[in-house]
């Protein structure tokens, strides 16, 4: 008894961690490149009968327009499609008093309509911005719709230290 309770607790477990890893990844495998993805190599995976996502993460200067102080932050701009995300969840919230967020709703696939821009409360901390607000992406002024809560994908790195900005893949040629 006691060795089957323990093989059985050891599957679950393993089961948990592969589910969870797919979400902390976003997906189920994780191409990362510093060049635009083959056109081939895509095909071939939804030949597979795989969904694909694109997303971009690079670092840029994001700034509040001149009347609300012009001030700049280096920022961790994500670009995603209209298939983001592949696994879990991307959830918004609300700015507490405390400079918490609240995550209060699901965001829709997809990320930001176009022209918006979803931010880490870091953003509207760090350029006395609030929902609503505008915000300066290069040659682009988007309107701040939501606050990230949770980020499903997020990961550990260099750039998980600057607080995110999320634009829809269609802008990111106007910025």
């Amino acid at each position: 008894t006691a060795l089957s309770a323990v093989a059985f607790f050891a599957d679950r477990i393993e089961a948990g961690l592969t589910r969870d890893a797919a979400q902390l990844i976003g997906g189920d495998a994780v191409v990362v490149a510093d060049q635009p993805i083959p056109a081939t190599f895509t095909d071939l995976a939804k030949q597979k009968g795989l969904r694909v996502a694109y997303t971009s993460v690079l670092a840029s200067m994001a700034r509040a327009p001149d009347d609300k102080g012009g001030d700049s932050k280096l920022v961790a701009l994500k670009v995603v499609d209209l298939t983001y995300p592949l696994r879990g969840k991307l959830k918004l919230g609300s700015v507490q008093p405390d400079g918490t967020v609240l995550a209060n709703r699901e965001a829709p696939l997809g990320g930001p309509d176009a022209g918006q821009a979803w931010v880490d409360a870091g953003v509207l901390l760090a350029l006395n911005l609030k929902e609503g607000d505008s915000i300066w992406l290069g040659d682009k002024l988007f309107v701040i719709a939501a606050v990230i809560a949770t980020e499903p994908d997020r990961g550990a790195g260099f750039m998980t230290f600057a607080p995110r900005v999320m634009i829809r893949a269609s802008d990111l040629a106007a910025t």
